[in-house]
């Protein structure tokens, strides 16, 4: 079975960016697994972050549910200071490190924060 693994800055970037190839990969046959590498805690000027990540986090969960994701990851980075590394890519879970994947995939540059 091949195996799809998606990057995605925060949750929701996942489904917009490039939902209709983890739907086709599923369809397919494949095990989709999203890794968020934040949880979006500074996605709201209205609530807290605390409120605002167990929001998107549940939001997330019900969305990969929906499209048949095999398994969801939270790396819970903080979110406005990632850094794309191997170590900010694999520390927190190695059964969804890049290499375990046939295939990877990731949102256009344009749903990427600045």
């Amino acid at each position: 079975m091949e195996k799809v693994l998606v990057f995605s800055s925060h949750p929701d970037d996942d489904v917009i960016g490039c939902g209709g190839s983890i739907a086709k990969h599923i369809v397919a046959g494949a095990a989709v697994v999203v890794v968020y590498m934040t949880s979006g805690d500074i996605g709201s000027l209205v609530h807290p972050a605390a409120e605002t990540v167990q929001v998107r986090e549940e939001e997330a969960r019900q969305a990969a549910e929906y499209l048949g994701v095999s398994q969801v990851h939270f790396f819970k980075n903080p979110d406005g200071y990632l850094n794309c590394t191997w170590e900010s890519l694999t520390r927190h879970n190695r059964p969804a490190a890049p290499n375990a994947a046939q295939c990877r995939l990731r949102p256009p540059p344009a749903r990427q924060p600045p």
